[in-house]
């Protein structure tokens, strides 16, 4: 099933959110990503890792719930979107 166009609708609502991110941040990550032998796995982990990195705490049913959305954004489609345009 898909959403808007995106794999999932926690991949469409990351990218959504990720596009909101000031570009100067994006487009640092886009020129460090290109620099690599595998741009669109590099910049798939980058942004991911963003992610995970300024969750918030949260404990019990909340933690689980977020982590499973989480775990169903397809970062890979959204690097390679970022890096086709």
């Amino acid at each position: 099933m898909t959403y808007q166009g995106w794999k999932t609708y926690e991949t469409w609502n990351c990218a959504l959110w990720l596009n909101q991110t000031p570009n100067s941040y994006k487009e640092e990550l886009i020129k460090q990503a290109k620099r690599t032998n595998d741009p669109i796995g590099t910049l798939a982990n980058m942004l991911k890792d963003h992610i995970q990195e300024n969750k918030p705490d949260l404990k019990g049913l909340y933690s689980d719930l977020l982590q499973s959305a989480i775990g169903s954004i397809d970062f890979y489609e959204i690097a390679e979107r970022e890096l086709s345009d």
